[in-house]
């Protein structure tokens, strides 16, 4: 796979066809996800070029890049996984021994247990993530956390300093800046928070993290894809209705039927979040809004 790359990228090379990136003479950075390039540029500036693994409207549990985007990763310099996604591992070893790789989940504490897809479970401060896992893979949406976000934006400004070790004090300050702007965001959350209902529902569990920081209930109603048997149709319906839910997260990435009939027969608000939007701190600030909600 190496070797076809390098030519493939020497061919398009060649023939001008080589992205924006290059013609910038700026050196390429790799994220996997969307929420990670903004992080990432708060601690680069104009320094670097970042390019995106995944594609828009994607899935990166079941993602698996084209060809056009493992060229552009063949060409970057450094690639910032988020350390959970199945296209990732695959991805890392396609890429030459110069791509310095870097697990930007690294001193996170995972959460086990919900991407079991057996589902109705529920997820937050008391399930899980000390448990048995039997094999099961970690919670993968570990940017939902500000706290978690902290602590990737550590993992990158380390790496960064390696790769670069003159610009370190600068790369430093900058991580002090944002490092100062989510402590902030992540106190006013938790102020927003208080007194709010402690339980929400969600199609798919994308913010155990979240629920974890604030002490909240989080209870996944779908199955992805998935038509959910009339039982256990019921028994997720009177899970959230005994929760008191009063509003159900939906997933723009998703396209289920039995999500808007599910939202009505629990009598919750039907609000449409994007995890993973460039714009991730508009997305906390709207969830944690429509939580506190009387």
């Amino acid at each position: 796979m190496n070797k076809i790359l390098a030519v493939l990228v020497l061919a398009l090379s060649v023939c001008g066809c080589t992205r924006k990136e290059a013609a910038a003479d700026r050196p390429l950075l790799m994220v996997s996800i969307e929420p990670q390039k903004w992080i990432l540029e708060q601690l680069v500036g104009d320094d670097y070029a970042i390019g995106t693994m995944l594609d828009r409207g994607a899935n990166p549990e079941t993602f698996d890049p084209s060809m056009e985007k493992r060229l552009q990763a063949y060409k970057a310099t450094a690639y910032f996984s988020t350390g959970a996604f199945p296209f990732e591992e695959s991805l890392a070893k396609s890429l030459p021994d110069r791509t310095r790789i870097v697990n930007t989940s690294d001193g996170i504490e995972p959460i086990y247990g919900t991407h079991s897809h057996t589902h109705n479970h529920t997820s937050g401060h008391s399930h899980g993530h000390d448990c048995d896992h039997h094999g099961e893979a970690a919670d993968p949406h570990m940017w939902t956390s500000l706290k978690n976000a902290r602590i990737i934006a550590r993992n990158m400004a380390e790496a960064l300093a390696d790769l670069d070790p003159a610009e370190a004090a600068t790369v430093n300050r900058r991580l002090a800046t944002l490092e100062q702007r989510l402590d902030s965001i992540d106190k006013a959350t938790a102020d927003r928070l208080e007194g709010a209902s402690r339980s929400f529902a969600i199609w798919h569990p994308s913010l155990s993290y979240y629920a974890r920081d604030y002490g909240l209930n989080q209870i996944a109603v779908g199955q992805e894809s998935k038509e959910m048997p009339a039982g256990q149709v019921r028994q997720v319906i009177d899970n959230a209705r005994n929760a008191n839910v009063k509003v159900f997260f939906f997933q723009k990435e998703y396209d289920n039927r039995q999500a808007e009939s599910i939202n009505s027969a629990i009598g919750s608000r039907m609000i449409t979040i994007d995890p993973l939007a460039y714009d991730w701190l508009g997305q906390i600030e709207l969830i944690t809004n429509e939580i506190a909600r009387p």
